[in-house]
């Protein structure tokens, strides 16, 4: 009897625990993507994409995304603007991806990442990344394809982009890549293709008329950049055709947290393969005994990039690479399927020759992106030390020694048995 004297308690305490503040979720607007550009009338123009989290939404196979362009001060002046006429209670703990434009990046990102940082309303795994023109019309025109909603779009896409243990893909990655000594670090690329393939019969017939050139009558040559390794492609320059014309390729490049330069998708490689960050990928290359055809290779990461620095006059920086790869595409010739150390000292040596071509041009850039110094550090009994020895001046003179390992994994080859008799 006594216990039944705290029923009526209990139900009071219930009862007057009520959901006061509680928000419906159709009474917010949550925020998956911010532009960052620069403004006329004021300092900056934000670019705001508004996802509706309800199902209704999509029911039509249309996205329900709404777009803000508004210019204020900063970023938190442009959203009490927008309260003034926006319904919702805007959030922002949803926001997936923040792009920068390039011609604000080149004035320098570190106040605009630092105060994204600090606030607690964006998620240290929001991803940054630069556009080539404005992050306005970058929005603008995407054009998710069998993907409704932008925020499902994004996080697709960097997802493929993140399978390796370094990047710079990450708020908090940009941050502190910004504070490390030496401050350099990469974000991702973006932009809205300018080439597409446009040729209409009347034109293909037109072509077919014409005298074919001198690199066509010549049998067996291709053009130097049909290697993987050789084609250097930033966004917006791949020769596709898709009703998104949107994309990513390439990384951006800063320097005490200005852009610098974009580096393509073949230096892009070389960079995620310094710094254990590449995705297993195709690679495809020309065939050196039957220029006419080409190879291609699934290649994966083994095992960790073995790095080592000698702090010496000048830094003298030895780099192993460890891979594995299965042939997708030989064609009829089996010369590497019976020979495949042919082809893997082939990849090899391309491999090294574009990895060196890129740290020659960082090193012009003075900007060790690879990190190098975390590892030579490790060389130095103390903080003076290190500092004594002045790193970042001799890294312009550092001497690398490449050296790449391709394990190909063969089954054997096709064959039929004919039981007939």
């Amino acid at each position: 009897m006594k216990k039944l004297k705290f029923v009526p308690f209990l139900v009071i305490i219930i009862l007057f625990s009520g959901c006061m503040r509680i928000n419906e979720v159709d009474s917010k607007s949550f925020v998956t993507a911010i532009g960052f550009d620069k403004g006329e009338n004021y300092n900056l123009r934000f670019t705001f994409v508004f996802t509706a989290p309800s199902k209704e939404a999509s029911k039509d196979g249309k996205s329900n995304d709404e777009t803000i362009v508004i210019e204020a001060p900063s970023l938190y002046s442009a959203i009490e603007q927008i309260n003034n006429f926006k319904s919702q209670m805007i959030v922002l703990t949803h926001t997936q991806t923040l792009i920068f434009s390039e011609e604000l990046a080149k004035e320098g990102l570190s106040e605009h990442i630092y105060m994204l940082v600090r606030s607690n309303h964006f998620r240290p795994n929001t991803y940054v990344c630069v556009t080539d023109k404005t992050s306005m019309e970058f929005l603008e025109k995407i054009n998710p394809v069998q993907t409704y909603h932008l925020e499902k779009y994004f996080q697709l896409l960097f997802n493929k982009m993140t399978s390796g243990k370094k990047g710079d893909l990450y708020l908090y990655d940009s941050y502190f890549g910004l504070n490390r000594a030496g401050k350099s670090s990469v974000l991702p690329y973006c932009a809205i293709k300018d080439i597409t393939i446009k040729e209409t019969e009347e034109e293909a017939s037109e072509n077919s008329s014409e005298e074919p050139t001198e690199s066509e009558t010549i049998p067996g040559k291709f053009a130097e950049n049909t290697d993987d390794f050789a084609i250097n492609t930033t966004a917006g320059h791949s020769i596709s055709k898709s009703e998104n014309t949107a994309e990513i390729q390439g990384v951006a490049v800063l320097k005490e947290g200005k852009l610098t330069t974009v580096l393509g998708k073949g230096e892009a490689t070389c960079l995620q393969l310094i710094t254990n960050s590449m995705p297993n990928t195709y690679f495809t290359l020309s065939n050196p005994y039957n220029p006419d055809k080409m190879i291609t290779c699934y290649i994966t990461n083994s095992d960790e990039a073995k790095i080592k620095v000698k702090c010496d006059d000048i830094p003298r920086i030895s780099i192993r690479i460890t891979l594995e790869g299965d042939f997708t595409e030989v064609g009829k010739d089996d010369t590497y399927i019976r020979n495949p150390h042919l082809f893997e000292d082939y990849f090899e040596t391309k491999t090294e020759e574009s990895i060196n071509k890129f740290l020659s041009k960082i090193k012009k850039l003075d900007c060790d992106i690879c990190a190098f110094s975390e590892v030579a550090k490790s060389e130095f009994l103390t903080v003076d030390k290190w500092e004594e020895y002045n790193w970042y001046d001799k890294f312009a003179s550092a001497e690398f020694d490449v050296s790449v390992d391709l394990t190909i994994r063969t089954f054997g080859e096709l064959s039929q048995k004919n039981d007939r008799g």
